[in-house]
């Protein structure tokens, strides 16, 4: 253990690079692999021998997070409810399958997803965060959604729920 831990200590920034650009290849590729141990065989079969421990710091340097179907990492694109109006499919695909409802409270959004969902959904949400979001926390199936103001809430509420195919709630 000791000298598994050397070894990745002694690592080259530009060795962690190239390991990291794997592993952000073999997250994008299908199937998803649906384990560290997974990653870590992949990573083999490519000449790159790791631990689990950097697989697991990999994982979380580069924001993946796990759900039923295997891990994920967030996508880069943008969402169209930026000001900027560019496009995040992923974001979009996420509300569509996972949002299950989307209430205000005060200055939160409080979304509901099924059991293990939550974490992807607020994945996405940062990585491409809508006007006026401050940051997400998640649960097993609840993600909460600080912005700077009711208003803010409320219309963050409206838009995530039309691109979910969520009909209209009373806010």
């Amino acid at each position: 253990m000791a000298n598994a831990r050397a070894a990745n200590s002694t690592a080259s920034p530009l060795s962690t690079e190239r390991r990291r650009d794997l592993v952000r290849s073999i997250l994008a590729t299908q199937p998803v692999p649906k384990s560290q141990n997974e990653v870590r065989q992949r990573l083999a079969a490519l000449g790159m021998r790791v631990t689990q421990p950097t697989i697991s710091s990999d994982l979380r340097f580069l924001g993946a997070v796990k759900t039923p179907l295997g891990y994920t990492t967030p996508a880069s694109a943008q969402s169209p409810l930026h000001t900027n109006g560019a496009s995040a499919p992923a974001l979009q695909r996420a509300l569509r399958d996972w949002l299950l409802d989307a209430v205000p409270a005060s200055s939160l959004v409080v979304l509901r997803t099924g059991p293990g969902k939550a974490n992807a959904l607020a994945a996405e949400l940062d990585a491409a965060p809508p006007a006026g979001v401050v940051g997400t926390l998640a649960g097993d199936d609840t993600v909460f959604v600080a912005t700077r103001s009711r208003r803010d809430a409320v219309r963050l509420t409206r838009d995530l729920r039309r691109q979910a195919g969520l009909r209209d709630a009373d806010t």
